[in-house]
């Protein structure tokens, strides 16, 4: 395997026909936004969905808008997992509130809920289950456990459209629910977020927000086509590794930052959606079907231990813990595809200024030990075998 052969970890395809259309968003020759808005409300069978700047931005407007309608100052803590994108806790700060956490489940990556009854508070204004990697939150289980409290549950479906639980997709199980449309999520419009909501007092307060909202210019909305462009030839395994190692893009890295824009989504963003159903459809299956692969080949395989399965999960990644691997053997695999996602627990991060970083354990050695490997659409069979090669060999070693 060369250096100049790279494989992205995560990917969202964007095509030819995706640019003529983001074109015409970009010149107004149709109104995309509005055809997006309509189709994600016939899909996720809800009263209303807004569209925004980034999933970042969604989560920012959400929880301003449950802020004022909580009318209790006192009420400013969001709790969310320990182990988490740190675009989470970004968006609470940047919302004016404070971040609580809870431990996690390692075989799930979701809430330890048998410590989430004794975490949350009068304090609490919302509860935030994340589905990371794809895999679904057990939302049903947080309802029983804040039932009779003045609790908002936030269901962040970031990594997870187009998943179904029980019937019901992701994002729609909560009282609001967000979804993320930046580069490599299930799919994108290079950067860009969605709210569904079906709560008539949330809607409103969102539309207030969203009344205020700057706009994308002429300007930005063109370098957003003209990423859209360098995005859809970047993904190429023979060219991904360009994006990889150049100095400051930053791709594949995770940073915390409460410095992002809230604005409307634009025009050419909802053109680049164009399509976006079969896409989607056809993703998630390409995800799914690299994940039955690996639970397959890993059955047995005591070096690899993956998550506890769940037939639900479109895997946005695919999580897994290897022991004892080296950092020479790991920049080989990083050639193939293979991630180490959040490089630490959230009460680590600096900027947080948590004053006990070590109450998490079990978050704080899954951000040490996690690794991921890719599910999108791009991840062919030959690279799929290739990888998975090499891991048991290692594991045999």
């Amino acid at each position: 395997m060369t250096y100049f052969y790279h494989i992205p970890p995560s990917a969202a395809p964007i095509y030819l026909k995706d640019i003529h259309n983001s074109l015409r968003g970009l010149l107004y020759a149709e109104d995309y936004l509005q055809k997006f808005q309509r189709e994600l409300e016939e899909y996720f069978q809800i009263r209303n969905a807004f569209l925004i700047s980034s999933g970042r931005a969604a989560l920012t407007i959400i929880l301003r808008a449950l802020f004022r309608i909580a009318a209790d100052d006192s009420k400013n803590e969001v709790l969310i997992p320990a182990y988490t994108c740190y675009s989470v806790p970004a968006s609470i700060i940047r919302a004016g509130l404070k971040v609580r956490l809870c431990d996690i489940d390692q075989n799930t990556l979701d809430f330890d809920y048998s410590l989430l009854p004794d975490t949350i508070s009068e304090r609490t204004l919302a509860v935030i289950p994340c589905s990371l990697f794809g895999i679904p939150s057990d939302i049903e289980r947080l309802q029983n456990i804040i039932a009779g409290r003045k609790v908002f549950i936030i269901d962040d479906a970031a990594q997870a459209m187009g998943v179904s639980v029980n019937g019901r997709l992701a994002g729609t199980r909560g009282d609001i629910g967000l979804f993320s449309l930046d580069r490599g999520k299930n799919f994108t419009t290079v950067e860009g977020g969605i709210i569904v909501t079906n709560r008539v007092d949330i809607a409103e307060e969102v539309k207030k927000t969203l009344s205020s909202l700057d706009e994308y210019t002429k300007v930005s909305q063109f370098v957003i086509l003209i990423k859209a462009i360098i995005i859809s030839q970047i993904l190429r395994p023979f060219l991904y590794w360009i994006a990889a190692n150049f100095p400051g893009l930053g791709v594949g890295g995770t940073f915390y930052s409460t410095r992002f824009s809230l604005k409307s989504m634009s025009n050419t963003q909802a053109g680049l959606a164009w399509n976006w159903l079969e896409k989607l459809a056809s993703f998630n299956l390409a995800r799914k079907e690299n994940t039955e692969y690996y639970y397959k080949e890993f059955a047995g395989f005591r070096a690899v231990r993956c998550m506890k399965g769940n037939p639900e999960a479109a895997y946005h990644r695919f999580p897994f813990f290897l022991n004892g691997i080296k950092n020479k053997e790991m920049n080989r695999l990083k050639l193939l595809g293979m991630s180490q996602r959040y490089p630490d627990s959230i009460d680590h991060i600096p900027e947080l200024k948590f004053q006990n970083n070590n109450n998490y354990p079990v978050a704080s050695s899954v951000s040490k030990k996690l690794l991921c490997l890719p599910t999108h659409i791009y991840f062919n069979k030959s690279s799929r075998q290739k990888l998975v090669q090499q891991l048991k060999k290692l594991g045999r070693n």
